[in-house]
Parts: C-alpha cells; structure tokens; sequence
C-alpha cells in the first residue's frame, strides 16, 4: 500500500522500450486489478491512496506523449493529474486532471532552492494547485510544514480562510514567495500619492541604446493607468527617457519622442502577481518566429511569455529622477512592486522566460544597472 499526501511527482519518464498504450511516468501501479480492459492484465491488487498530490510533466520516453499515471487509485479527491489516461480511480471531489491530448498544465516553476533543506517546484500564478487542496485532511495527517519544514506553514495566518495547496510547495502568501527564489518583501502603493524617488544626477540610469526593464506587479484594480516606473519628465514636462506602465490590464511604454506602444490586449489581470518587462534596442527573432510576427525594436513579455512588438525609441538622455510607482505627471500605481530591475541591454525572450521567477544573484552581469527587491528598507530609504 503506498499513501501520497501533499506530494508533489514531476518530471520523470518512463523507458518501457515496448509499444504498450501507457507506461505510468509520474506513477506505475503494476498489480492493477481494474475494470479497464485497456489498461488491465495484471493481477493482485496494489492500493495507492492520494490526495493533494501533484503528478504532472512525466513522460512515456517511447511515445515521448505526457503520461502521469497507470493502474488504480484510491483517490481522497483534491489532485492534480496531468494527464489520467491509463488510470482508473479520479474525479473525486476536487481532483482536476487533463489526457495525453490535452494535459493540465500545472504552472510551476524549475527545481530550485525555494528556501528550506531540500530544492522544490514553486507554484506559479494561475497554476490550478493554488488553493486547490484540502485543508482539513493535510491538518488532520500533521502537514503543519510544506516540504521545506519549519518556516513554511501550511496555513498561514491571516490567509485560514483559504485552502491549502496541492503538492509538496504551499505558497505561503510571502508577497514574492513562489515567484522568485528566497524571500522578502515587496512595496505596496496606494494609487494616491505614495512612490519611490531615486535621483539620478549623473544620468546612470540612462542605460546606453540598449534597455530592459522589468519587474513583479500586483494590481489592486486593473482599470486605469498604473505606472511601473519613469525616468525623467521633471516637473510634469514630457522629457521621458522611458515609463513602463498597465493601462485597463495593457503593459507598454513610452518616451516624449517615440510616443507610446502598448500592448493590443490586457495580459495583467487583477489577481495575482504577474512579471511585466520590456524590451528596446534588438528585435527578439525567437518572439518573431514563436509568434509569426514580425518584431520591432521593443518587446514587451509578460510572466516569461511575449505578447507585442513594435517600433519605438528610447527619449533623449536625462539626469532627472527615477520614480517607482509614479511619474511627474501625477499618475500613481495602486498595487504591488517588487523585483525591478533595469538593464543596459536587449535581453532576449529566452534570457527574461529563463531568469524572470529567480532573484538576480550577487555575481550578475555588469549589464545590470539597477536593482531595487525592497528587501532591506531602512525608515523611507531604499539601497540599491
């Protein structure tokens, strides 16, 4: 008998080197003594009890097709399968699982340090585990931890009214926690009057003829224009370098002298957070072959994926301030920041979808102009 309680299974295959319809890559109950004929013919009864558990991404390594599990399962409910083809047992109360023609996608991030002894698959925004388990049973057997243990409940206070997640990882409700690697604190902005000013009076936030910015959001409203970050524009006149901002749920940009480019439709929505970034100085061939668009000298990507290109240039070089949550012209973001981050280069889309869910680590490249995760605020300064 085996029991599988908040587990998390990714990530594995199974080498049959035969031409069977199923080889179980996340879990193989050989003694399968179900009614199915298609996946029937062994004998005995092995007996896998599972709840809250995650088992998703494995592969048949013959068929190459996504296949998670094979045989019977006592299923307690609450379970994300990817795919549940070759199996009998889920779609007790809360289970959610797709086939080998359409798995689930569980939106989770790499194996990383996460915090804890051992690394671990963060759960991503949007991801169907989130909440999706059952609070009481994970209680009930003890889980007062997620794999990492001590630090990382399972309940979190303030946040009891909600269920716990399905698998090994809970995001705890850390404001970056399960975005990026580690932990801290993000900014809260009241929409009003509240940003982060950084002079500038050398013009080093300028960044050359190459830039990227991005940044983690959450937005307390999604209508309405939100502003990320600008530089320049002192006194409400137009001279901007660039302003990144989500206007209605759109990400953009914008200088005095190219105007603005914004995204076509909404890609942030209002709950969650979500990674924002652009950008400007090399068309991105790998968006333009990804998409089948041809893609200007800005890019705009939201959570690791691209979503518009076009033409638009960088303002003329200032030394007016930076402001985080703002700009001159009395416009405000309600939400949260964290995680900014400003480059002088053109990243690519594989370099922002590789390193947008980790923090930047302390040996990164030079290119890295600025870096602001709010981790170690002292009264109303902020250290770079």
């Amino acid at each position: 008998m085996l029991d599988l309680l908040n587990v998390t299974i990714v990530e594995n295959r199974a080498d049959t080197d035969d031409e069977r319809d199923y080889a179980g890559g996340g879990i193989y109950n050989e003694d399968y003594s179900g009614d199915r004929a298609s996946v029937s013919g062994c004998c005995g009864e092995g007996t896998v009890n599972i709840t809250n558990t995650l088992v998703a991404l494995n592969t048949d390594d013959y068929s190459g097709m996504p296949d998670d599990v094979f045989g019977y399962f006592n299923s307690g409910g609450f379970n994300l399968i990817g795919s549940e083809d070759g199996s009998d047992g889920f779609g007790d109360d809360g289970d959610v699982y797709g086939e080998s023609n359409n798995p689930l996608d569980p939106i989770i991030g790499p194996l990383q340090d996460n915090g804890g002894p051992t690394e671990t698959h963060a759960l991503f925004p949007g991801s169907p585990a989130l909440d999706g388990g059952d609070t009481t049973v994970a209680l009930d057997a003890g889980l007062e931890f997620d794999q990492r243990g001590e630090g990382f409940p399972r309940v979190v206070q303030g946040n009891e009214e909600l269920e716990v997640d399905i698998g090994a990882y809970e995001q705890s409700g850390t404001p970056n926690e399960g975005l990026v690697a580690g932990f801290g604190r993000a900014l809260y902005f009241d929409g009003l009057e509240e940003f982060v000013n950084i002079a500038d009076p050398d013009g080093y936030l300028n960044a050359g003829n190459a830039l990227t910015i991005e940044g983690w959001v959450r937005l307390s409203e999604v209508t309405g224009e939100h502003i990320l970050l600008a530089k320049g524009g002192e006194n409400g006149d137009d001279n901007y370098r660039y302003g990144f901002h989500v206007e209605d749920g759109k990400p953009g940009v914008w200088s005095n002298t190219e105007g603005d480019e914004t995204s076509a439709a909404p890609h942030v929505g209002g709950e969650g957070w979500h990674h924002v970034a652009a950008s400007f100085g090399t068309p991105d061939p790998v968006s333009a072959l990804g998409n089948g668009h041809p893609v200007g000298p800005v890019n705009l990507y939201v959570d690791g994926e691209w979503v518009h290109g076009g033409d638009w240039g960088l303002g003329g070089e200032n030394a007016n301030d930076l402001l985080i949550g703002a700009n001159n012209a009395g416009k405000f973001f309600h939400g949260m920041i964290d995680e900014v981050r400003i480059w002088d280069t053109a990243r690519t889309g594989w370099e922002i979808r590789d390193n947008y869910p980790r923090n930047v680590p302390e040996d990164a490249s030079p290119a890295l102009v600025a870096y602001y995760n709010f981790n170690n605020l002292e009264g109303v300064e902020l250290p770079d």
